[in-house]
C-alpha cells in the first residue's frame, strides 16, 4: 500500500503543470546588466594606471564584460586587499571586483605548490602580485625569485592571454640590509621586463624613526596603520582622484 501511494504521488506530480519561467516583454531571457561606470567615469578612474590596466578594463567596458582582480602575496596581503577592495567597489560598483590570494611560504614554495590552488577559472583581468621577497630573504636567491616571478606571470597569462600583471614589493622592515637588496633588484627587474610597479615604500616613515613603530610591530610586521599606508599606494594607482 505505501508503494503504491508513492507510486499515485509521482503520477500526480508529472500530470501538475509546471510554473511559468519569467520572461521580458519580448519573451527572451532577462538581458545582462548594463555597466556600473561609463567610459568617461573609467578614464578618469584609472588615470595613474598603467596602459596596459587602461587597455584591458576600456576592452571589458566596451564588450560589456566585468573585470575581475587579484591580489597575490605573502599573509599581509589579504589585508591590503580587503582594503583595496573596498575603494575599488565604492569607486567601479560592480564593475572591478578584487580578490586576494594570501600564502604563507617563500617563492619557490608558492609556484610549486601555492599556484595551483588559486581560482584561475576567475579568469582574473589584472594580477597584482607581492614576490614573497621577505619570506625568501636569506632562503630563495634573487635569480630565483625573478624566475618565479616569470612563472606566476606566464600562469596568469595562460588564464587571460590580455592579462595585466603588475608588481608590488612586500612591506619594509628596520635594519633591511641585504633585504633592501633584494627590493632594489626586484625593481630593477620589472623595469627591464616592462611590468608595472607599485612602489609604497616611498610612503613609510623613515625605519630608523620612532614613527616607524606606528606603522610596524616588534615582529615588523605591518600594523592596522601600515597596511592602510601600504593599501593606499594600490588605492592611489586603481582610483584616481
Amino acid at each position: 500500500m505505501s508503494y503504491q501511494e508513492k507510486l499515485d504521488a509521482a503520477a500526480k506530480a508529472e500530470s501538475e503543470p509546471m510554473e511559468d519561467i519569467p520572461e521580458n516583454e519580448s519573451g527572451s531571457e532577462e538581458p545582462a546588466e548594463e555597466p556600473t561606470i561609463d567610459q568617461a567615469q573609467l578614464d578618469a578612474l584609472t588615470a595613474n594606471a598603467s596602459p596596459k590596466v587602461r587597455e584591458v578594463l576600456n576592452a571589458r567596458l566596451k564588450a560589456g564584460d566585468d573585470a575581475r582582480m587579484v591580489v597575490i602575496g605573502s599573509a599581509d596581503i589579504q589585508g591590503v586587499a580587503d582594503r583595496l577592495a573596498n575603494a575599488v567597489h565604492d569607486a567601479y560598483g560592480g564593475f572591478l571586483s578584487v580578490d586576494a590570494f594570501a600564502y604563507d611560504g617563500t617563492s619557490t614554495e608558492f609556484v610549486t605548490d601555492g599556484m595551483q590552488h588559486l581560482a584561475w577559472t576567475n579568469e582574473y583581468d589584472i594580477v597584482v602580485y607581492e614576490p614573497f621577497t621577505l619570506n625568501n630573504n636569506g632562503v630563495v636567491t634573487i635569480e630565483d625569485e625573478q624566475q618565479h616571478l616569470l612563472q606566476v606571470e606566464e600562469r596568469a597569462m595562460e588564464a587571460v592571454p590580455d592579462v595585466a600583471f603588475l608588481v608590488t614589493p612586500p612591506q619594509p622592515i628596520r635594519n633591511a640590509g641585504y633585504y633592501q637588496t633584494q627590493i632594489d633588484n626586484l625593481k630593477t627587474f620589472t623595469e627591464q621586463q616592462n611590468m608595472p610597479y607599485i612602489d609604497h615604500w616611498t610612503k613609510w616613515p623613515v625605519r630608523t624613526s620612532e614613527e616607524i613603530n606606528n606603522y610596524l610591530d616588534a615582529s615588523d610586521r605591518p600594523t592596522d596603520q601600515g597596511l592602510d599606508l601600504w593599501a593606499s599606494a594600490l588605492i592611489e594607482y586603481f582610483v584616481a582622484k
